[in-house]
């Protein structure tokens, strides 16, 4: 950032962050807290149960993640504006374009964070994990490394919502794979 961007891209990439981050507390939030549930009525065998918590998790994440959608397409100056001061309009720009191509990752983080909490919740840790670095690591540096080189800028702005997506794509087929119904009958 700082070598295509200067200090002002490395401001905007601070403020971008922090978006993500009061996002994804939520989604943490929602994860964290359905596990023992759903641990208990794995132990208990209760499918139904689970996947109903499962339903009433995804819907909330899902409405939250529209919500910071909804606000990243209508107010996103006012969003960045929180983060700045009055004389930094180089970095404002900077941060309403990024936020212009991130807000796709806001579709598939909370999801993937409530797959992967579910994973760990039914005692598959290293599909839990699995999700959990290529999210948060392995596919944002990959991506980060490549997508700059055959897109320019573009390819920073599209490293996370594209890392989430791939890692979507990755987290329903170990959900579909581990659906309580197949792990309780085992």
């Amino acid at each position: 950032m700082v070598t295509r961007m200067g200090v002002e891209g490395v401001a905007a990439l601070t403020i971008i962050g922090y978006l993500l981050f009061a996002g994804l507390m939520l989604s943490y939030a929602i994860s964290d807290s359905l596990q023992p549930v759903i641990s208990q009525n794995f132990g208990a065998g209760l499918e139904g149960r689970i996947m109903a918590f499962l339903r009433i998790a995804s819907s909330v994440i899902v409405l939250l993640s529209l919500t910071m959608i909804s606000l990243i397409q209508f107010i996103p100056e006012a969003l960045t504006g929180v983060f700045l001061d009055e004389g930094d309009e180089g970095a404002a720009a900077i941060a309403v374009r990024f936020l212009g191509y991130l807000w796709p990752a806001f579709l598939f983080n909370g999801l993937n964070i409530l797959i992967s909490g579910y994973l760990t919740s039914m005692q598959k840790p290293v599909q839990s994990a699995f999700i959990a670095f290529s999210r948060s690591f392995a596919l944002p540096a990959g991506l980060l490394l490549l997508l700059p080189i055959w897109l320019g800028d573009t390819g920073i702005y599209l490293t996370l919502p594209l890392a989430e997506a791939f890692t979507f794509v990755l987290s329903l087929i170990f959900f579909v794979q581990n659906m309580p119904g197949r792990l309780i009958r085992r």
